[in-house]
């Protein structure tokens, strides 16, 4: 199954039933970081896969729970481009409140991601009873500042980073935020730490021709940017490949009359040292401020020290 060139998301995420648990899909090229599939795209299918199984189970009465909660996933190894893949789903626990299932992302007979999803059913939002707490350290939308946010244009270099998921979406930056992002792709040193900057990029984001965005497009863009953690060393175009991922999505309270179409982010480095990080990656509703999916990603980063901790201003 080959897909055309300049595809949208929907179609490069699409999955189809071949077996009982089994589900096709095809890893387009449209979507790699260098010379292998993006981790935030793979997951993309896997949550589509998910959500079609559940689904099905749902609508036969063998389960109740329609909700993606959360996901943990292991990449065990690197997505082939151009290559079909297969997503197999099994059932851990089917219960009242809450269901888990495993699955395997699998190419040319090996896995890819492993991992574990838990679905439930969100509550009612009328639903008094139903706690609401939100930390301070969640991003909550700004009007001034989306105001100064532009469609980021990336700089064309023959060097610097190369990821070509990052360009199938539009990204929305301040002047400082792509002053930022510049560096990183032009591969150029930026003075942050000096400034008291955080190692973060704050930014609205949309699907590249503005589709929907649903559970599947969400866990993608997670991880579509490119690493802040490069921006303690723009010019050292370290690989960061993922090691483990942790995905926990919320309601989004929106009507089918009223979809989400953008949303607003903040992805950050928690922490590196050793050669390895941690980032993490907050989706916020920019009209309503509800935290929408928060997300978290161990890594390889090699050559990053890790610095002394300061106090959170958030």
């Amino acid at each position: 199954m080959a897909l055309s060139t300049d595809i949208s998301f929907g179609e490069g995420t699409k999955v189809i039933k071949t077996g009982n648990g089994v589900w096709k899909g095809f890893v387009s090229k449209e979507f790699r970081v260098g010379n292998v599939a993006n981790g935030g795209y793979l997951m993309a299918i896997i949550c589509n896969a998910l959500k079609r199984d559940q689904d099905e189970q749902c609508e036969t009465g063998i389960d109740s729970n329609s909700d993606l909660i959360n996901a943990s996933l292991l990449f065990l190894r690197s997505g082939m481009l151009d290559e079909d893949c297969e997503v197999r789903i099994s059932g851990i626990k089917r219960g009242k409140t809450t269901s888990v299932l495993s699955f395997d992302l699998l190419q040319q007979g090996k896995s890819r991601i492993q991992g574990y999803a838990t679905f439930g059913k969100f509550q009612d939002s009328g639903d008094s009873s139903a706690p609401e707490w939100l930390s301070k350290g969640v991003l909550s939308p700004d009007f001034s500042l989306l105001k100064q946010q532009r469609e980021y244009k990336p700089p064309h270099s023959s060097g610097g980073v190369k990821r070509s998921t990052f360009q199938k979406y539009k990204w929305f930056f301040t002047d400082r935020e792509a002053e930022k992002m510049d560096a990183i792709i032009l591969a150029k040193d930026i003075k942050l730490l000096d400034k008291g900057e955080e190692l973060d990029f704050v930014c609205s984001v949309q699907l590249e021709n503005e589709d929907v965005i649903t559970t599947a497009a969400m866990a993608s863009i997670t991880d579509a940017c490119l690493p802040c953690v490069k921006l303690l060393a723009p010019a050292n175009n370290m690989w960061v490949p993922t090691l483990q991922y942790s995905l926990q999505f919320f309601p989004t309270g929106r009507s089918k009359n009223n979809p989400l179409r953008k949303v607003l982010c903040r992805i950050f480095t928690h922490s590196a040292d050793g050669g390895f990080m941690l980032e993490d990656c907050d989706i916020v509703d920019p009209d309503s401020g509800k935290l929408l999916c928060s997300s978290r990603q161990s890594a390889l980063a090699g050559g990053v020290p890790q610095r002394k901790a300061t106090k959170n201003k958030l």
